[in-house]
């Protein structure tokens, strides 16, 4: 069951990377475009139950906006966890933006690097995530605090295959 936990903390991290529509200049779909790949990514995860995770995330170019999938997966959870969805950059916010489902997550982006940080209350307990992608790495580092009070936390550093 912990196992599940940190896989699916894993997931919310890479799922908080879809947007409604925006319109975007040339240079932020240029730069969209510039993180385009296949990146796949292995950590540990420290806590209860805590282990190996290894991740694949495919950010593929749509349009004006960059189109993902991933999956994460665990020695005891051989399904995983996936995710997917779309960056895009809203010019009325003037921002990249990211959400899963209805929930908007604005991006921040300093030099070539793109990072997405959020913080929620789930079913499993309260997570925190940080997803932070530039052209060629990528890193993920979540935290979870379960309903038991126990921390899973780990981090997953990515490169572009």
């Amino acid at each position: 069951m912990a196992n599940l936990v940190w896989i699916r903390a894993a997931a919310v991290a890479g799922a908080l990377i879809v947007s409604p529509a925006a319109i975007a200049g040339d240079a932020e779909v240029s730069y969209l475009h510039s993180l385009a790949g296949d990146y796949t990514g292995a950590g540990r995860v420290s806590g209860p139950e805590g282990g190996d995770v290894s991740c694949r995330v495919v950010l593929k170019p749509s349009g004006n906006r960059l189109n993902f999938s991933g999956r994460c997966t665990a020695p005891g959870n051989a399904r995983g966890q996936s995710f997917s969805g779309a960056i895009r950059y809203s010019d009325d916010r003037r921002r990249f933006e990211s959400s899963s489902g209805a929930r908007i997550v604005p991006g921040q982006k300093s030099g070539s690097t793109l990072t997405f940080v959020t913080q929620m209350d789930t079913i499993e307990g309260a997570v925190s995530s940080t997803m932070a992608v530039a052209p060629g790495s990528m890193k993920m580092q979540f935290r979870v605090v379960d309903k038991d009070g126990a921390t899973h936390q780990g981090s997953i550093p990515f490169r572009k295959t």
